[in-house]
């Protein structure tokens, strides 16, 4: 993943082919804080490649209205006023779910209330989620302690067996 610095997003749109240029925004979101910038240059290349839905979510969010965009917004927008409002959050990208709704652009936040949406219902999820290699960790962790506590104690025995067959020879 490429993480670049923010005033070139649509350089990389410019510059690459598309699927290339997806990839490094997209990494780019889930890597970054809230920017509206990214959100639009990354909903105006979705826009490009026809993919209207999707644009007009990261559009939407962008808080960048032009009039190009407002078939995008406003297809992403409707698919929820026919849903329970609420779950339109669940669809936001990583970057828009870690970010307190306080700090969202303003004009996102006047459209998100005219559409009936509780931002008190939500949760900021502002801790890292578990790690999925964690629970592997964990467990070789485990696995290494134990093998360490197995072999002190083999080595114990074998160390008790030789010096009691030690002194039974002496004896003897």
């Amino acid at each position: 993943m490429d993480i670049l610095p923010e005033n070139s997003w649509a350089d990389i749109v410019s510059q690459h082919e598309p699927w290339r240029a997806k990839q490094i925004l997209q990494g780019n979101i889930r890597a970054r804080a809230y920017d509206s910038m990214l959100l639009e240059a990354y909903g105006s290349l979705l826009l490009s490649m026809k993919d209207n839905l999707e644009a007009g979510k990261y559009l939407f969010l962008s808080g960048i209205r032009k009039p190009e965009y407002s078939g995008a917004i406003n297809l992403f927008v409707e698919g929820y006023r026919k849903r329970d409002i609420q779950q339109i959050y669940s669809a936001f990208p990583s970057m828009a779910r870690r970010t307190a709704f306080e700090d969202f652009p303003e004009n996102v936040k006047v459209e998100l209330w005219h559409l009936k949406f509780d931002p008190s219902q939500i949760k900021v999820k502002t801790e890292k989620s578990k790690d999925l290699t964690e629970p592997v960790r964990d467990w070789l962790r485990s696995l290494i302690v134990w093998g360490i506590v197995g072999l002190f104690f083999s080595s114990l025995a074998v160390g008790f067996v030789t010096i009691v067959s030690w002194i039974v020879n002496m004896i003897w």
